[in-house]
């Protein structure tokens, strides 16, 4: 190949990397957090990329403010690190199973301590009829509402309902009570689960 050939093939080559950077950098302009709530340890796990604006990232200070907290020492790469904070309190569950009847498992209040809800579960079989249900979350103040369909045939399983909230929610005030409150799937439903979790502090 001739060098002017080299030089040709060698600018088209430089030419595409810049369109490629071109269309990559603008998605990771800005600094960036990604974070996610492990349910089976109760540990958030959280990474901030902090944006170098020259086309590359590093690792940024994290801290939850009740947890532990990483800094890097002057510009770590970005890489796939997790920063763990533990649960600032103790574990509680609250559960139930029923057929063709309400379930309302709940985090009872504790004296003198705060009720955290992580997430909680629905699941179970159909009941004779198809038919749509709302499930409530309440404090007594505050109130989420969701739905979930049941399926005509008791042999059949509803769709679970899995709900995790990436940041714990507190009940509205300490010595509080978190319910989950989940009607009657209907008539020949033979099981429905709940379950609700968090921490108490």
């Amino acid at each position: 190949m001739s060098r002017k050939l080299k030089f040709k093939a060698f600018g088209l080559l430089a030419a595409g990397f810049g369109l490629v950077a071109a269309f990559l950098v603008p998605l990771f302009a800005a600094d960036t957090t990604i974070s996610k709530f492990d349910v089976a340890n109760q540990v958030s796990r959280s990474v901030r990329l902090k944006d170098n604006t020259d086309g590359s990232f590093s690792m940024a200070h994290w801290n939850t403010g009740d947890g532990t907290h990483f800094m890097p020492s002057g510009d770590a790469p970005a890489r796939a690190v997790s920063v763990i904070q533990s649960v600032p309190g103790t574990f509680v569950v609250g559960t139930s199973t029923v057929a063709a009847q309400a379930n309302s498992p709940t985090l009872p209040a504790v004296a003198a301590k705060t009720n955290y809800v992580s997430g909680f579960t629905v699941t179970g079989g159909g009941a004779t009829a198809a038919s749509a249900i709302t499930i409530t979350l309440s404090d007594g103040t505050n109130t989420l509402n969701f739905m979930t369909e049941i399926p005509a045939g008791a042999g059949l399983q509803t769709q679970p309902l899995i709900v995790g909230f990436p940041k714990p929610l507190p009940a509205t005030a300490g010595i509080t009570a978190w319910t989950l409150t989940v009607p009657s799937f209907g008539a020949g439903n033979t099981a429905a689960s709940a379950n609700i979790f968090g921490y108490v502090k």
